[in-house]
């Protein structure tokens, strides 16, 4: 069976793609421009009046996905037409364009006059920007009270949760104190049995919790702690079990002794280095004085 040819143009339109590259190959090889399936010159492509987007999508799709070209440009060709005879003088600056196409003819008008004449402006209504105002007196008292109630109300979330804390601390210290006066009381026996239901290891691991409560207290209700130094240095009250031989020890109390000793190395190493770091800024400083 034969095939039916079917022509790229139905009427004025392209709607069929699977010939048009036949029309593209036949141009560029008469026209010698690019090779096969390749053309790297830019196109300019006629249409009709009123020419569908959607075949001159068809057309740019098949022009840059399959030949690659560089650029297209779409025109109507009778205004081509009636201006390249414009230029050779062959009619001015009104007349008519009258195109013969397959289906259709169109007749496009061509007047400079009417087309200025045609041509409309508007000027959209233009409402200036509101200027900023001082505020009046009244705004800033409204904005102070409100900035003030908004700084007394922080105030007083704050004091709630710093009650809270301090609350706390003392119940803490309470306990400690109240098993310490246990402890005092106690022989051997019931002081082991105090430990292990407390939790504690030693009374010095109990007094270490008591100092370092009692600090946070003093820093809770911003008292001074002239004794924080002292008892940050004191290794025996942070680290107890680090002095104590492993012979006198539980097995426990040796898993904590290990990381007292590296807690203690770390802190250690971390003072030293912030010492010779202070070392080392004031003999720089020294030396540009010298300078």
């Amino acid at each position: 069976m034969t095939p039916v040819y079917r022509p790229p143009r139905e009427t004025d339109f392209a709607r069929f793609p699977d010939s048009t590259p036949i029309v593209i190959d036949n141009g560029a090889s008469t026209f010698r421009i690019g090779g096969a399936l390749q053309v790297d010159h830019p196109i300019l492509m006629t249409e009709c009046e009123c020419n569908p987007s959607f075949s001159r999508a068809q057309m740019s799709e098949l022009l840059f996905e399959t030949y690659g070209v560089p650029s297209v440009a779409f025109g109507i060709d009778d205004a081509f037409s009636y201006k390249y005879n414009q230029k050779l003088g062959n009619c001015g600056e009104d007349g008519l364009a009258i195109s013969c196409e397959f289906g259709t003819c169109h007749v496009v008008p061509n007047n400079k006059e009417e087309a200025e004449e045609k041509t409309r402006y508007w000027q959209l209504p233009w409402v200036p920007p509101p200027k900023d105002e001082p505020p009046s007196e009244e705004e800033l008292a409204r904005k102070a009270a409100i900035k003030e109630k908004s700084g007394q109300r922080l105030r007083d979330m704050a004091a709630a949760k710093r009650s809270q804390k301090i609350e706390g601390l003392e119940k803490k210290l309470s306990e400690l104190e109240d098993i310490m006066e246990q402890l005092d009381d106690s022989d051997e026996i019931e002081e082991t049995a105090i430990l292990s239901r407390t939790g504690y290891l030693s009374q010095q691991e109990i007094k270490s919790d008591i100092l370092k409560v009692t600090q946070s207290l003093r820093k809770a209700k911003g008292e001074s702690n002239g004794n924080e130094d002292n008892a940050d240095a004191s290794g025996a009250d942070k680290y107890p079990l680090v002095s104590v031989p492993d012979e006198m020890l539980t097995p426990e109390q040796l898993k904590e002794k290990k990381k007292q000793i590296l807690l203690k190395t770390t802190t250690e190493g971390r003072i030293r280095a912030k010492q010779r770091r202070a070392e080392e800024a004031a003999l720089r400083e020294k030396q540009e004085e010298e300078r």
